[in-house]
């Protein structure tokens, strides 16, 4: 029984964090896209950023704890891969008048580096457990953060590690000691870390 307590509590916590009295959750529809914005209640967003997963992990506590630091955090529905990515980008940039990086899970983590290097107004990416194969390119001179889990993964450490020495300054290499990979990432203990690092390259965008 004691358990059960623990779990729901637990449970609540989580549930307030999304709604708590600092943060704003607003459901926003683009042209047939849905997605979930997180933004701060009380004071303007510092800085944006898209979240994209194409496999609808819904990092929300994520997302909802980047807003409680005073960044938007828009989080456009699955499949969210280049179109649905630059149609959110749109949106922040341009309607929300943000400055906007990209923050792509796994496969969508390449689609946010595509969108970056063919348009020069992203301002940052970060890709968290993407498949950096060689048809994935730099973002050009804007900030990149890459985020790898070390465990045993489907792409190999080496051709991570050549894609970060391609690509141009400023630049960042996280390696995460965990088993867990994509959205799970953002699920684990090791959710603090990605959380800092990506607001540290927030913190240079606005």
């Amino acid at each position: 029984m004691r358990r059960y307590i623990l779990i729901l509590l637990s449970l609540l916590c989580a549930c307030s964090s999304l709604r708590g009295p600092e943060i704003q959750r607003e459901n926003v529809e683009l042209d047939g896209l849905s997605a979930v914005l997180f933004q701060p209640r009380k004071a303007a967003a510092k800085a944006a950023m898209v979240l994209a997963d194409p496999e609808g992990g819904a990092p929300e506590l994520f997302a909802a704890r980047l807003a409680r630091s005073g960044y938007a955090v828009l989080c456009p529905a699955p499949p969210a891969m280049e179109t649905e990515i630059e149609r959110a980008f749109r949106y922040m940039s341009s309607e929300r008048n943000l400055p906007t990086i990209l923050f792509g899970v796994g496969a969508a983590g390449n689609a946010a580096l595509s969108l970056a290097s063919a348009d020069t107004t992203v301002l940052g990416v970060v890709t968290l457990c993407a498949p950096l194969h060689e048809l994935a390119r730099p973002p050009g001179s804007r900030p990149l953060l890459i985020i790898a889990s070390q465990e045993d993964g489907p792409v190999p450490a080496d051709e991570i590690e050549r894609f970060y020495r391609l690509a141009a300054e400023p630049k960042k290499l996280v390696w995460l000691a965990s088993a867990e990979r994509g959205t799970l990432l953002l699920r684990s203990d090791m959710e603090p870390v990605i959380r800092r690092v990506t607001s540290m390259l927030l913190e240079t965008v606005h």
